[in-house]
């Protein structure tokens, strides 16, 4: 007998289709009325969110070709005009943590890379929130990336997107305590991707006549250079703007392929990440929006960043020692180890980490002391710091062999073969 779950429901067209790979343990959450959400936001969105992958996936491949991304001649009006941001800041009942490496106990869940990516799991955390939300927290929740489908429900035959299910089972959840939840938009990558979204809060604005706040991740070179025209799609939501170093310094070294200096010596007063937050300061000051956690409060910084600055020789430098590469590795694991069993555990420094040590390998990086590192090198250090655990042995080994960083660790994850019901979860 097929383990295939079709929710059909006399009552409404919209449920014909949705079907379920696992029928989840918590019933409560997936709702008829949740999932006729789901299905609506699918069927109105999901083959744009298809179209944007297949431009993303065309920009990378100009990335890998060596185009550098460059401020667009064709938005200059809009970044010098003088418009504002439409969404009065009021995060008095936020925490001023940083949310990016919040837990549960903290304000930000992110479902992007901080959840194991296992469907009932997912659900439980979900039922999770929304009893925490009605007992009066303030939270936030980070929706996976575009990127995602999740395999074990299908819509029309397709798979479910990632962001659409973490978004609408939130929002249908939790939309009668609007006032107690706020979403976080990271990895844009382009303002088409922004529209996308603006999109979205319209249609759901319209359905739950409600409003919908949303903190923006500035977090790669392509979204710094189009801040701009990022934020002005998403003007009506937008309520503050955060950072994320340890993704920016990732899309970094993808981009331009440069080495960077070990990760103890990257701190926010090097020019790379001086210049990031710089410009980050310089357009909430102009758009009148709030910078979430300034790193560089204290510090003046420049009223105007050129693409010189934000690529310029002068941001690379540094060293790498023997401590330090293995440390990086040694981090790597554990990190890894812990996020696989069930640990609420932001994988962002872990995905920036490994990427460096596969750099650091193609490029045969010098250690301090003369020596040129090779991948067996660190290959055996890999097997040195091994945890045991295959899965995550097998999430770091490819990478460090191969010409180009594959996939994010969680995405990985989620094309796993490993059985779904294996990875059950207690929170």
């Amino acid at each position: 007998m097929s383990n295939v779950q079709s929710f059909v429901s006399s009552s409404s067209e919209h449920m014909e289709g949705i079907k379920l790979q696992q029928v989840p343990g918590n019933s409560n959450i997936l709702t008829t009325e949740c999932l006729t959400f789901l299905a609506d936001l699918h069927r109105n969105f999901n083959a744009r969110r298809k179209l944007l992958l297949q431009a993303s996936m065309s920009l990378h491949q100009e990335r890998y070709r060596g185009v550098l991304p460059k401020f667009s001649e064709e938005s200059l009006i809009l970044r010098q005009d003088d418009w504002k941001n439409e969404m009065a800041t009021d995060l008095e009942n936020l925490q001023e943590s940083s949310p990016v490496n919040a837990s549960l106990d903290g304000n930000l869940v992110n479902m992007n890379n901080m959840v194991l990516p296992v469907w009932d799991h997912s659900l439980k955390i979900q039922a999770l929130l929304h009893q925490k939300i009605k007992e009066g927290r303030n939270l936030i929740i980070e929706p996976r990336g575009l990127n995602y489908n999740e395999k074990s429900l299908t819509i029309d035959g397709e798979p479910a997107s990632g962001a659409l299910l973490d978004f609408a089972i939130f929002y249908f959840k939790n939309s009668p305590l609007v006032d107690k939840v706020s979403f976080y938009i990271s990895s844009l990558t382009c303002r088409n991707e922004a529209t996308f979204w603006k999109d979205v809060f319209d249609f759901t604005e319209r359905y739950f006549k409600t409003k919908i706040n949303t903190i923006l991740c500035i977090d790669s070179l392509d979204s710094l250079i189009q801040i701009e025209e990022i934020l002005q799609q998403l003007k009506p939501y937008v309520v503050a703007i955060h950072h994320n170093k340890y993704k920016y310094m990732n899309s970094f070294i993808s981009i331009t392929g440069e080495v960077l200096a070990q990760e103890s010596q990257l701190t926010y007063n090097t020019p790379l990440l001086f210049y990031y937050i710089s410009m980050l300061k310089n357009v909430s000051q102009r758009r009148q929006i709030k910078l979430f956690n300034d790193p560089l409060v204290s510090l003046k910084t420049p009223n105007y960043i050129t693409e010189d600055d934000l690529f310029g020789g002068e941001i690379l430098g540094g060293c790498i020692t023997e401590n330090e590469l293995k440390s990086t590795i040694r981090i790597c694991m554990e990190e890894l180890n812990l996020w696989w069993n069930k640990v609420q555990l932001d994988l962002s420094r872990v995905e920036f980490l490994r990427a460096q040590l596969n750099q650091w390998s193609i490029k045969k990086a010098y250690l301090n002391n003369g020596v040129q590192l090779s991948s067996k090198d660190i290959q055996k250090l890999v097997r040195q710091y091994s945890t045991g655990q295959y899965d995550v042995d097998n999430m770091m080994s490819p990478n460090l062999l191969s010409l180009s960083l594959e996939d994010y660790v969680t995405l990985k994850t989620y094309e796993s073969t490993i059985p779904i019901n294996n990875h059950q979860q207690k929170l």
